[in-house]
């Protein structure tokens, strides 16, 4: 056999294949053919309230970056908003920083504002671990 008349037979036998499976011959094999063109959205990482935390506990960042062992610049970024997605262990070393008890998951939830403050300061403190949401 010669190279032309294989690639002719193999040419031949993939559209009497396709046409024998019920598929059109002019379907063919396309660029695309086998591969997943379906975009699958990225994954939106939460936004961490660094900068609102340090500043509702009325902290410094540079002490806080001094504290945590952090680099107090990327600390900078991270609360400007420059660098997203900080590492689970540096808010944890970011936590620890914070008044205790704070844990970091905290981070993903802005801190209460005033007027939520100012009404719960008027609540007895013994009691605030006893309320329950109510929906």
């Amino acid at each position: 056999m010669t190279a032309d008349f294989a690639t002719s037979k193999a040419a031949s036998q993939e559209k009497t294949l396709l046409v024998a499976i019920g598929v059109p011959a002019s379907l063919g094999d396309t660029p695309k053919m086998g591969k997943n063109t379906v975009r699958r959205p990225r994954r939106q990482n939460p936004q961490a309230y660094i900068g609102q935390w340090i500043r509702a506990f009325g902290l410094k960042p540079a002490e806080v970056a001094r504290a945590a062992e952090v680099n107090e610049g990327y600390l900078s970024q991270l609360i400007s908003g420059e660098k997203k997605n900080p590492s689970v262990g540096l808010l944890m070393d970011l936590a620890r920083a914070m008044p205790q008890p704070f844990h970091y998951t905290q981070f993903y939830q802005p801190p209460p504002d005033d007027a939520a403050l100012k009404a719960l300061s008027s609540i007895d403190p013994a009691l605030l671990p006893f309320l329950k949401p109510r929906h």
